[in-house]
């Protein structure tokens, strides 16, 4: 599986959305259901991961700390960082440690495939 983008959310209905989105504009999914899952998923795929999409708020390792720790195994991961709060400085800080983009939920296909291929680019 190559150019696969890695999603982690610990909503399985968001998952499920995002992955449906992904997949129907053709891209490969991996999922994971937290931080350190998310990791660990990275980690055994890192050569096929072309994306990480990371939810902000998550059970036993956050975004920003999975974000973190993501740069420091590579620092060329792309990655994009999403939530359903408005956590603006929070996000513009993690945009300045390397993070490729911010997208707000609720998501909208078409903006959302857009922040996704931008990233990729």
């Amino acid at each position: 599986m190559q150019n696969a983008i890695l999603v982690a959310d610990d909503e399985p209905l968001i998952r499920g959305l995002v992955e449906e989105i992904l997949t129907d504009a053709g891209y490969p999914v991996l999922l994971a259901e937290d931080g350190q899952q998310a990791l660990d998923v990275y980690c055994a795929n890192m050569s096929s991961i072309a994306l990480v999409l990371l939810d902000l708020t998550m059970p036993n390792l956050s975004g920003a700390a999975c974000l973190r720790q993501l740069k420091a195994l590579n620092p060329a991961a792309k990655v994009v960082l999403s939530s359903g709060y408005n956590e603006e400085q929070e996000i513009q800080g993690l945009l300045a440690e390397g993070a490729a983009a911010f997208i707000q939920k609720p998501y909208y296909p078409e903006d959302f495939i857009e922040v996704i291929r931008h990233a990729l680019a």
